[in-house]
């Protein structure tokens, strides 16, 4: 993908698909489905089915405009909750969704790992210093508590505290 605006065209279109589950065909703007675009940055991709919205983070999308694939397998994911929800009314990872995400083309997975995908994750403002190994942490909030380098140690360990980057 080469934009955000193209992005949401690729999604508008995958949406406008028809598609054949289980002999029924189904198409999710039918539905009323929609896409949109969130600023969240725990996940990739929501399907919120009271409002109807499918949509993709905006970060995450903006930090990996080159992995056609993963943006592509997304959205069918995020789809493949909208149909299995419609007739069958489920919205979890189990064996109705993952039927449903193989048959729209999506990875029955229930989430994505970054590293594993080949994903970069959107990095945020607030930066913490481990005293020792003197390696960066980003952090989308700033810190309420004590937290230490997992680099260093596995569980909290005070010789590693955290330190705001000046």
């Amino acid at each position: 993908m080469d934009s955000l605006q193209h992005t949401a065209k690729v999604a508008e279109l995958l949406m406008q698909n028809t598609y054949t589950i289980n002999g029924n065909t189904i198409k999710i703007t039918d539905y009323g489905y929609s896409f949109d675009y969130g600023n969240y940055k725990r996940a990739f991709g929501k399907c919120n089915i009271t409002k109807k919205i499918i949509s993709l983070s905006k970060p995450w999308v903006s930090e990996n405009l080159d992995n056609n694939a993963q943006i592509v397998d997304t959205i069918k994911h995020e789809i493949a909750h909208a149909i299995a929800y419609e007739p069958y009314k489920n919205a979890s990872h189990d064996h109705v969704w993952k039927s449903v995400a193989k048959q729209v083309g999506a990875k029955p997975q229930s989430c994505f790992n970054a590293q594993k995908n080949g994903l970069k994750q959107p990095r945020g403002k607030y930066i913490y210093v481990c005293p020792a190994c003197k390696k960066e942490h980003h952090f989308y909030r700033k810190l309420k508590r004590q937290k230490s380098c997992g680099v260093c140690s596995n569980t909290f360990n005070p010789k590693y505290i955290l330190q705001p980057k000046q």
